[in-house]
């Protein structure tokens, strides 16, 4: 042995590799077998490196949730605002509602007055 040691992800990928060899399929070669279990399980970035890409993700997915909140946040405000005003436009509107039920009042004598017309307008026998 040399003086070097692996370190023990290097053991646990080496364990999985000797356990993985275990179960190839007996028509396939090793040479391809292996090539099948390094396509299913690449050989990811060592932390060393720098660049962990599931904490990349995990920042980016935190800042893209603080920007939601913030977004829902004021929409939420402005739902409110708007409906505070809508609220303030129906007490004001009110009033106008007996104006609109001296109009329907108008509309009905109209309606009776055209039926006098229709009597009136038949002929005497």
């Amino acid at each position: 042995m040399s003086g070097h040691s692996a370190s023990p992800a290097h053991q646990l990928r080496i364990a999985i590799a000797l356990a993985a060899l275990r179960h190839k399929p007996i028509d396939q070669s090793y040479e391809a077998y292996i090539l099948d279990v390094q396509a299913k399980f690449p050989l990811s970035r060592s932390p060393s490196d720098g660049c962990e890409p599931w904490r990349a993700r995990a920042l980016l997915l935190e800042k893209n949730l603080k920007e939601l909140q913030a977004k829902h946040q004021k929409d939420q405000t402005e739902l409110y605002s708007l409906r505070k005003a809508q609220a303030s436009g129906q007490d004001r509107s009110e009033s106008p509602a007996l104006v609109g039920g001296k109009k329907k009042q108008k509309k009905k004598t109209s309606t009776n007055t055209s039926s006098l017309t229709a009597v009136s307008r038949q002929p005497d026998y």
